[in-house]
């Protein structure tokens, strides 16, 4: 894989480079004249790019990252009343909280955000990358950074992650699983797909394929239940239980649901 960087960035594109080779990805670097729009279309592997906004991944003349900063007006306007994800993980009682199916962390800022403890467990070493700068951004802004300390980012395999706080004997208050891409719904019957995916998942797809680093969430329902009081699954509206398992409560939206196992 490439890191494509203006001359003026070579510093960030190396220190990228160094950060991914300890975590086992090897990338090559890339000067080029102008990072644009016209220079994406022309080279439309899975590539990771490097600008004024950090550390980016492209593919077919798109472009992504996970982009805190733009999650801002969603937070501002979020309160525990208004969010069915704040009833349905009690962030209320400002919980220590899992998130094991990290993503793009959308999710997590918002839990952190309302209160929420946060240990965001991601395996993947460029998506955790993206991640780290993300938070790295964050840091830096006002707003944000009133909160960042309550996000532990954790470079792990989930599920090795919760084995290890079984062994411990270790518990959370609630672990959070968002599988990314449910298959079928409850009727056994193919979800629809949207006209246009968004953007950025249409390049998680390219990144964590569904026959290799795609985490369909499953087995984590088992490993979840056995260190944390409360377990929330959160699936659209009309996806199968996850790992086939029947929830004791959900919280219904229109387009997604909360599904909640308790010990």
């Amino acid at each position: 894989m490439h890191i494509y960087f203006e001359v003026d960035f070579q510093e960030q594109a190396q220190h990228y480079q160094a950060v991914l080779h300890s975590r086992g990805v090897t990338v090559d670097l890339q000067p080029i004249e102008k990072l644009n729009a016209r220079f994406l279309r022309l080279n439309p592997d899975l590539a990771l790019c490097v600008d004024q906004n950090g550390l980016w991944l492209s593919a077919n003349g798109m472009k992504m990252q996970p982009d805190w900063k733009a999650e801002i007006p969603r937070l501002k306007r979020a309160s525990l009343k208004s969010e069915m994800i704040a009833r349905a993980c009690q962030l209320g009682e400002k919980p220590v909280l899992v998130d094991a199916t990290a993503g793009l962390g959308h999710d997590s800022l918002l839990m952190a955000y309302l209160g929420a403890q946060i240990q965001l467990v991601e395996r993947h070493p460029i998506l955790f990358t993206l991640l780290e700068d993300s938070k790295a951004q964050a840091q830096h802004d006002p707003f944000l950074s009133q909160f960042m300390d309550r996000i532990q980012l954790i470079f792990a395999d989930s599920a090795s992650y919760l084995q290890q706080l079984d062994q411990e004997e270790k518990t959370v208050d609630v672990v959070y699983l968002d599988p990314m891409f449910p298959q079928r719904d409850q009727n056994q019957q193919a979800i629809k797909k949207q006209a246009q995916v968004k953007k950025q998942m249409q390049l998680l797809h390219l990144l964590l394929p569904e026959d290799g680093e795609m985490d369909l969430g499953d087995h984590l329902l088992e490993l979840a239940k056995k260190v944390a009081k409360r377990v929330i699954v959160k699936r659209p509206r009309h996806a199968v239980f996850l790992a086939n398992q029947e929830p004791a409560h959900q919280w219904q939206g229109d387009a997604c649901r909360f599904d909640a196992y308790f010990q």
